[in-house]
């Protein structure tokens, strides 16, 4: 399985040439929209009008923004339907504004582009090659964390979420784990923060409670980056990794 981020900061990018958390895997499956989803896939040489299969963790505007350009220049190149997938609550509106967005109710009136799949948590399905589950995320709206499993290899996804013993039980058998620390480094010990976010010492909870053999952090500043790997290592034996955009990685 490969992965390739296309952005990891916090919701306002703090590194040149930055975006919010999104990533494609395999080269088609694509995980949440940041601010500019589709121009970064054309930076590692992937045209938007490939990606038929993008998956939502929640719609908060870093996660969802760059959808209106995904859609607009996918319907450009021809490239076709998109199957969008989400939280049940908000996803369909969430996609009909980024439609409206685009003028297709204007000047496409007869062509449909996109389907959505609402999903409500506990679904298990097929896409091509990919195994998909999904489980509610605890975050400050309605979000959902995933796995993909494509062959032997299995991924885990986060999304924006506080730390749950269910969601690391959920977890468990993943080769590696998306996982975000908004909140920094953090404390050992601490109240579950209000605003559905995770820090170091919750990502490290994770990875040793799933036993994961890697962790992938994400929504991290560039100030914190560093001591948050530390944080993590005190406890977690494995690879943790903030990790270069447009780099592929192998799982």
């Amino acid at each position: 399985m490969e992965i390739v981020f296309l952005g990891k900061s916090k919701w306002i990018p703090d590194e040149v040439g930055g975006d919010a958390p999104c990533f494609v895997v395999d080269g088609k499956y694509l995980v949440d929209l940041g601010y500019k989803s589709a121009l970064k896939l054309a930076d590692i040489g992937i045209s938007p009008a490939e990606i038929n299969h993008v998956f939502v963790t929640h719609c908060h505007h870093d996660h969802i923004l760059g959808m209106p350009l995904f859609l607009f220049y996918k319907s450009q190149k021809n490239g076709g339907l998109t199957h969008i997938y989400g939280i049940s609550d908000e996803i369909a509106d969430t996609v009909m504004r980024a439609e409206s967005m685009c003028l297709f109710d204007k000047y496409y009136k007869d062509i449909k582009f996109t389907e959505v799949h609402e999903l409500c948590g506990g679904e298990a399905f097929e896409v091509d090659d990919l195994k998909v589950e999904c489980m509610k995320a605890d975050h400050s709206i309605p979000a959902l964390c995933y796995k993909f499993r494509i062959g032997d290899k299995t991924l885990g996804i986060l999304g924006d979420s506080r730390y749950k013993p269910e969601i690391a039980e959920f977890f468990k058998g993943c080769d590696a784990v998306v996982h975000e620390v908004s909140m920094g480094i953090g404390s050992p010990v601490h109240e579950r923060f209000a605003n559905g976010h995770s820090c170091a010492y919750d990502a490290a909870r994770t990875a040793v409670e799933s036993g994961t053999k890697a962790i992938f952090l994400v929504h991290c500043s560039l100030d914190s980056a560093e001591g948050c790997i530390s944080a993590i290592k005190e406890s977690y034996g494995g690879d943790v990794i903030v990790p270069d955009l447009g780099k592929k990685y192998i799982i």
